[in-house]
């Protein structure tokens, strides 16, 4: 009976050992199990992060095309106004141009009427002379 006993408590030790061994391998299972889940976790947690870095630089392209169309545009208006001013500025110097000319017309103008006065002059005397001859030779 003491082998029998001996045989048993052999039995129940390795029962105890295996029974040992399966928790020990069950909980070395769990902590795989929840470290396989915190990293799958740190990698979520990462790819979020990385998602909120890439909309985020997004945002940025996007407000910084947004300044460079303003800026565009705001360039756009002073090569307008500029182009503005160049055309007034022709303007000014073609009325310039033509008071200018319209004065040299007027300064030319008692020259012109020096000139008609002296044939008007030369005609009548001519008229007069010619009548008067003809006068005489009639007479």
């Amino acid at each position: 009976m003491a082998a029998h006993q001996e045989r048993s408590i052999a039995s129940a030790h390795r029962d105890r050992s295996v029974s040992a061994a399966h928790q020990d391998r069950s909980v070395s299972s769990a902590h795989q199990d929840r470290s396989v889940l915190s990293a799958h976790q740190d990698r979520s947690v990462l790819a979020a992060h990385q998602d909120k870095s890439v909309l985020a630089a997004h945002q940025d392209r996007s407000v910084l095309a947004a300044h460079q169309d303003r800026s565009v545009l705001a360039a756009q208006r002073a090569v307008l106004a500029a182009q503005r001013a160049v055309l007034a500025a022709q303007r000014a110097v073609l009325a310039a141009q033509r008071a200018f000319s319209a004065s040299q017309r007027v300064s030319r103008l008692p020259t012109t009427l020096s000139w008609l006065r002296t044939k008007i002059l030369n005609l009548i005397g001519l008229s007069l002379s010619g009548s008067f001859s003809l006068g005489c030779s009639a007479g």
